[in-house]
């Protein structure tokens, strides 16, 4: 999870329900700013060093990038 100072992610496999635990309150806290708000976590992330973190939130902002494009239900096609 974040926070972690590793130079390589492989020795810790983050796992989709990790993922998923941070992107659907960032969704909920931020909306349709939640793709923006995860990059510029992971740019923080990136600028700190902090390797671990900056592939876990780019992870967050594929899917939080994801569950926003899914069709609403009862969406015309």
């Amino acid at each position: 999870m974040p926070g972690r100072r590793s130079g390589s992610h492989a020795d810790s496999p983050i796992s989709h329900a990790d993922v998923w635990r941070l992107a659907i309150p960032l969704i909920d806290a931020h909306g349709d700013g939640a793709v923006i708000r995860a990059a510029e976590l992971s740019d923080e992330s990136f600028n700190a060093g902090d390797l671990d973190s900056w592939h876990l939130w780019l992870q967050v902002m594929t899917a939080v990038e994801q569950f926003q494009s899914q069709t609403p239900l009862g969406a015309v096609h």
